[in-house]
This record gives structure tokens, sequence and C-alpha cells, in this order.
């Protein structure tokens, strides 16, 4: 079966349980849209503007999370939030096969330009990807990586 990332439509309770590890502002707002996400996912009408979670998944198994959002009309980027792989498989380089095929995903499925992130402790990962610090405030790091 291997690794398949794609648009998540399973459990909510998995989703939001595999971010427990993360550092989420606001986290009750969080899971409210998190639900509304998972949701329309499930009725095949996603929303930018909400955010669409993504799920890798190893032998059928959720491993890793993502949402993509577009806040702002810009069509040229999208931004990506929450981006986690559960603590079991870490140090085994499926953070960046997840961003890699999270690159095709927005070049193919939403025709951008450009990935944006930002980061407060893993800015060392995304440069090892190849992608680039623009700008640094309180604490955060943002990133971007132009697709081609």
């Amino acid at each position: 079966m291997g690794i398949v990332f794609e648009k998540y439509v399973g459990d909510v309770d998995q989703y939001i349980s595999l971010q427990n590890n993360s550092h989420i502002p606001n986290r009750d707002q969080w899971v409210i849209d998190t639900k509304k996400s998972i949701d329309l996912n499930i009725k095949n009408n996603s929303s930018l503007f909400l955010g669409i979670p993504y799920g890798l998944f190893l032998d059928g198994e959720l491993i890793g999370a993502c949402k993509l959002l577009n806040f702002y009309s810009n069509k040229r980027w999208i931004e990506v939030f929450d981006i986690v792989i559960s603590p079991d498989f870490r140090g085994k380089n499926l953070g960046a096969k997840m961003v890699s095929l999270l690159i095709q995903e927005i070049k193919y499925e939403y025709n951008r330009e450009m990935l944006v992130l930002s980061t407060g402790d893993a800015k060392p990962f995304y440069e090892k990807i190849g992608m680039s610090c623009f700008g640094e405030l309180k604490g955060r790091s943002f990133m971007c990586k132009e697709i081609i």
C-alpha cells in the first residue's frame, strides 16, 4: 500500500489528536474550524477559506497532517498550517516527503506558484528542504518556496 497523501475525510478526532503535540493558538476555534473543514471534504465541497485538511497515510494509518488555507484572494500563493508528523514516525524523512507531496498538490490541484508558512522552531527543517526565510516576527519565521 505504501504512502498516500490526500484530502482528509476520516475520523475527526483522530486528525485532531495527531495535532495535540502542535502549538495551536486559539485551539477551541481551531477544533471547530477543523471539524467543519473535514465535513466539507467528506461532502466534496472543500473551502480554501476554512482550510482543507490533508493526511499522510502509511499503509492506511494516519501518520501526518496539514491544512491548506487561502485567506486572501491571492492567486499566486497558498498558505499551509499545522504541519505535523506523528512522534512515532519522526526522523524518517516523512516530513520532507509530505511537504514534497503537498507542493505537487498545490501546483496541480490549486495552480499556485508559491507555498508560504510560518514556524516557531522548525526553521532548520524547512531550510533543509529548500524553503527560504523572508522575515521573522515575535519568534516566528516566515518561510516560502517557489513552485516551478
